[in-house]
């Protein structure tokens, strides 16, 4: 006696645990979609959304001075590594398209000058830390070294540069950027492939139900 299209589909799925197979990826996929999407929503998009506070405008470097010394919060640091901590003054220039201060040039300070020339900031109880700890060598030296070459770097080149510019909340002074380390690029990317990947398990793991229901598991479901 032949068999319906269902039927063949339901037998083959348990002689070969077909559908098991199918039901523990796509399973896979939507957690691990989930869990990756929340992790780029917390380390992708909320920084996004902050850095599009600043706008755009134009820099140029006044003056620096260390301020003492910073730990590094490195997960794999030595103890009692640290780096000095380099404040850094600059004279902005707005844009004619841009909402701060058309008469401006006051000085601003914000954001150490790391090893990688970005004015970075780190915001905390809705104020801007002047000193950034994210990028350390694991030598106290090493870092020293390299803020020290940074700070002849920014004394030599008087020229401006692009920035991104912020004024403090119920406050007169500016915080600044010097590049804005994700664009929206990144986080399109960052947002669409696990979103298809979640879509992709859930659709998958609805199809497999809809057709086979919690039948592939008869041994298990009988204990």
């Amino acid at each position: 006696m032949a068999l319906e299209p269902h039927g063949v589909c339901h037998t083959l799925c348990i002689k070969w645990s077909v559908a098991k197979i199918i039901y523990l990826l796509s399973g896979s996929l939507i957690v691990c979609g989930f869990t990756v999407e929340m992790i780029v929503i917390g380390m992708i998009v909320a920084p996004y959304l902050r850095e599009a506070e600043f706008v755009e405008a134009s820099c140029q470097f006044n003056s620096s001075r260390y301020t003492g010394y910073t730990d590094c919060q490195d997960v794999n640091r030595k103890p009692n590594n640290n780096f000095p901590c380099l404040e850094v003054l600059v004279n902005f220039f707005p844009h004619s398209s841009s909402k701060l201060p058309v008469n401006s040039s006051k000085l601003f300070g914000g954001g150490v000058a790391t090893i990688y020339s970005v004015l970075s900031y780190y915001e905390e109880s809705s104020s801007t830390s002047k000193c950034s700890s994210r990028i350390c060598y694991r030598d106290s030296y090493m870092n020293a070294k390299q803020i020290a070459n940074l700070n002849v770097t920014l004394y030599n080149n008087q020229a401006a540069y692009q920035c991104y510019v912020r004024q403090e909340w119920a406050a007169s002074t500016f915080v600044a950027l010097r590049s804005r380390e994700i664009d929206e690029a990144k986080v399109f990317h960052c947002l669409l492939w696990p979103a298809l990947a979640f879509g992709f398990g859930g659709l998958v793991f609805w199809s497999v139900y809809c057709c086979l229901g919690c039948n592939i598991w008869p041994k298990e479901m009988a204990v």
